[in-house]
């Protein structure tokens, strides 16, 4: 491999990790509508434009104070586990039924623990009513393939003049609803996702990681804006027409779905107790006795397949690379995906996606090194050149291109192997490091997470070894008489090369140490493959040679 090569290989490594965490994050769009502004406030979890909270209206003689508060009210199906209290009828807690904690024993819980989100407040001009903390009657409602939790209020004469609908039925997608009647003076409501979302994974990387990966992500007019978590340190307000809006750790999010579009006031988002939260302000064209709106929550793991289904740009929350690699990335999600459901080990999967993409490329690699020995052994016909038309550079183009084609040599064609290379790597790393069905992906032994850094750092050692094996077994050797022969300079780019032998694999390995242990294990395993067919493609000259 040539010295340029190696240069270009360790440049782009640099780019693609720098890219993937402080650039390609979407940045929020700018925006010429007036209500589609950015404000910046010195406090993170209230605001001083907040009106004050007095029982009005709806509260006001029409509480029945015997209503004892439940904290343990619960709907669920085979893939979550949703607690709720009747005190405003928020949510307690969200347990994922199909995943487990870094112990593989414990349940994923969503909801940080005295933490409850789904609260909802009504607004009066300039007064508001907190639903929070007043108890609230109840009853479940269940069928053959769903339940629905009902929450209200009763005014004196029994009619319910507000009530709060969620119902449960297959995966992770409740319906939602809240309603008012015979309530005066309505000018808006405001709903909160502001319990923050556990850190799920306790593993030292995701720990030093979670603010690039914690977020809120909106889309509003169209336009998905994204905010990290490490960017929250103040409030931010947007407003438009609301497709969706997500609270979203590595691996799963809490989203609000509005059925129709809501045209909010704006949307706070926050950070409380180091994670990412938001409240959708909702404010009526004209004042209101009564209303009702509907939305859908999903719940659950960032899956790009399940997200899809609501089909409006949702998907997008999946980490999938920067726009010009996500359709190869969708294709490795899937095709890893498939081969699983026959192969139950992630680990060999990669392996055997690695042999996969190494059979095709195999032609194009036995191309290359015959290439390159053609380039060795025209390199006393190109020194005779460069001797002759040393004062003439166009000229001296002229000739070597006129060589390369009488032996049907291309120069280049050594990097092509590694510039087909990239666009792979680059499309599995968001895969391997953000896929949800890879998380938790067991190879053997220690590997127990392939979308985790190798914690001794026994891959990208092997890694390094193997990439040095590769680079020592195709480069030219610097004690025979063809060597001897060329000029200083020849021997000098020789010997710089030669250096790069040593260098680079150290500085890859410092590069793959931080990067998912399945991408580490994918490209050890195709530099095996290549120190493999390189082996078999020497002895089989050696044979013609002989013959």
């Amino acid at each position: 491999m040539e010295k340029r090569t190696l240069f270009a290989v360790l440049i782009i490594m640099i780019i693609y990790w720098v890219s993937m965490n402080y650039i390609w994050k979407p940045q929020p769009p700018v925006q010429n509508d007036i209500k589609n502004t950015v404000q910046a406030k010195a406090e993170t979890n209230t605001s001083s434009e907040e009106p004050s909270l007095d029982n009005i209206i709806i509260t006001e003689g029409l509480i029945n104070k015997d209503i004892p508060v439940v904290k343990d009210i619960k709907i669920e199906n085979e893939f979550i586990d949703v607690t709720f209290t009747n005190l405003g009828g928020k949510i307690n807690n969200i347990t994922m039924k199909k995943y487990t904690e870094s112990n593989k024993k414990t349940l994923v819980q969503l909801v940080p623990k005295n933490k409850n989100l789904l609260d909802v407040k009504l607004r009066f001009n300039n007064q508001a009513q907190d639903l929070a903390n007043i108890p609230m009657e109840y009853e479940i409602v269940n069928t053959d393939s769903s339940q629905t939790l009902f929450f209200f209020i009763k005014d004196a004469k029994g009619n319910k003049t507000f009530e709060k609908t969620i119902t449960l039925k297959n995966d992770y997608v409740l319906d939602f609803g809240i309603k008012a009647n015979n309530v005066s003076s309505l000018t808006g409501y405001q709903i909160s996702f502001d319990s923050g979302i556990n850190l799920t994974e306790d593993n030292p990387a995701s720990v030093k990681d979670k603010k690039n990966t914690f977020k809120v992500i909106t889309q509003i007019n169209n336009e998905r804006q994204e905010t990290l978590l490490r960017k929250m340190d103040k409030a931010k307000k947007s407003a438009g027409r609301l497709d969706w809006a997500a609270v979203r750790s590595k691996y799963f999010l809490y989203a609000l779905v509005p059925e129709k579009k809501i045209e909010t006031k704006d949307i706070d988002i926050f950070q409380v107790n180091e994670s990412p939260a938001f409240r959708v302000n909702v404010e009526f064209s004209k004042v209101v006795s009564q209303f009702e709106d509907h939305y859908k929550l999903y719940l659950g793991p960032v899956d790009y397949d399940r997200l899809s289904k609501f089909n409006n740009g949702m998907e997008e929350i999946a980490e999938l690379g920067g726009k010009w690699i996500r359709f190869i990335s969708k294709f490795f999600l899937k095709l890893l995906g498939f081969m699983h459901k026959f192969i139950p080990n992630y680990g060999i999967v990669i392996i055997i996606f690695a042999l996969l993409l190494k059979l095709i490329l195999s032609p194009l690699t036995h191309k290359t090194m015959q290439s390159a020995k053609k380039m060795q052994e025209i390199n006393p016909l190109m020194k005779e050149i460069q001797q002759k038309y040393k004062n003439d550079p166009v000229r001296l183009n002229q000739e070597l291109r006129q060589l390369y084609k009488e032996h049907k040599v291309n120069p280049m064609g050594g990097c092509l192997p590694i510039l087909l290379q990239m666009p792979i790597f680059f499309a599995l790393y968001p895969v391997l490091r953000y896929a949800i069905d890879l998380r938790q992906a067991t190879f053997f032994s220690y590997l127990t997470d392939l979308s985790e850094p190798d914690p001794f750092w026994i891959l990208p050692i092997l890694m390094g070894i193997s990439m040095f094996v590769q680079q020592k077994m195709s480069m030219p050797k610097t004690d025979t008489d063809e060597f001897k022969k060329m000029d200083e300079k020849q021997q000098a780019a020789m010997q710089s090369q030669k250096m790069m032998l040593y260098i680079m694999p150290v500085m890859m390995f410092f590069i793959f140490k931080s990067m998912p242990s399945g991408l580490v294990l994918y490209w050890m395993v195709f530099n095996l493959l290549q120190i493999i067919q390189t082996v078999i493609q020497n002895n089989m000259q050696k044979k013609k040679a002989y013959l």
